[in-house]
């Protein structure tokens, strides 16, 4: 189809998503991704799309990112804002993977794949603590966590009961939950050279990390604690736990199956990453 047929018809979409409070359809089922993949048949297509005409969407997806969305029309790459008012084509590439957003399977993967350590980001230099299995030839998997939260503590222990032959889980601490979360994940950064994985464990575990010897909060070098928080809000940690598993999923909350979830990202090799 020649490219301002496409142009147009991709004007069209963009008014039907915005006229339709953000709902997607096709002749064909259109799929819309934001986290889960849903479909609407044709059967369930707002009136204003059938006057509008057959528009056919090869796909949409929202970007990572405010007020952007990508689409896929005619096998063109198109972009526009929240509102649908601009629409845009031209040349986007995706930082973290490095790879350009000119297909769409490139898309799929900025828009539904984490995997932290091929984006060259070590969990292990972030504030927090590694457990688990084979650290030495397994993938890392990440998991942000409150230090107050009890649903967060409950999946360290579940990590810690699996058995050894399970992936290595980064648990980064950042504050989510007020005040006293904020003075405690301040103290376990702050924890002593000296302080052993089982000390700093038990104390995060018991609750107790003003226990931990270490600098005083108003004189102790943050960083790593900096750094945490400045990923978890560039990747939009809203709620805790998050996990950003060793094959790129990303999910909410403890997963049901996480032993065997541990087990499978053990045969993720560690040589996959550049750490």
């Amino acid at each position: 189809m020649p490219q301002h047929h496409s142009v147009a018809r991709a004007c069209t979409l963009a008014l039907a998503i915005t006229a339709t409070s953000g709902i997607a359809t096709a002749n064909d089922d259109a799929r819309l991704f934001s986290g889960t993949e849903a479909f609407i048949s044709s059967d369930s297509k707002p009136d204003l799309v059938e006057l509008i005409g057959n528009i056919e969407i090869d796909a949409l997806y929202e970007l990572p990112t405010d007020g952007m969305t990508a689409m896929i029309v005619d096998d063109e790459v198109f972009f526009t804002s929240k509102d649908g008012r601009f629409l845009f084509q031209g040349r986007a590439h995706d930082l973290w993977y490095n790879h350009s957003l000119d297909n769409e399977a490139a898309i799929a993967k900025s828009t539904q794949v984490l995997r932290l350590q091929q984006m060259g980001i070590d969990s292990r230099q972030l504030s927090g603590i590694v457990v688990g299995g084979k650290t030495a030839t397994a993938s890392l998997s990440t998991v942000f966590i409150d230090p107050l939260c009890d649903n967060c503590l409950n999946y360290v222990q579940q990590v810690l009961d699996a058995d050894m032959a399970t992936a290595p889980v980064a648990f980064v601490v950042i504050p989510v939950l007020g005040e006293a979360s904020e003075a405690a994940a301040l103290q376990f950064a702050c924890r002593d050279d000296s302080v052993t994985d089982s000390e700093a464990l038990a104390a995060l575990l018991g609750k107790d990390l003003a226990s931990l010897p270490g600098d005083p909060p108003e004189s102790c070098n943050a960083d790593r604690l900096h750094a945490s928080l400045l990923l978890a809000q560039t990747l939009q940690v809203n709620g805790v736990p998050f996990t950003a598993g060793a094959n790129g999923d990303v999910v909410r909350g403890i997963p049901a199956d996480l032993t065997d979830m541990l087990r499978e990202y053990a045969d993720i090799p560690a040589s996959e990453s550049p750490f």
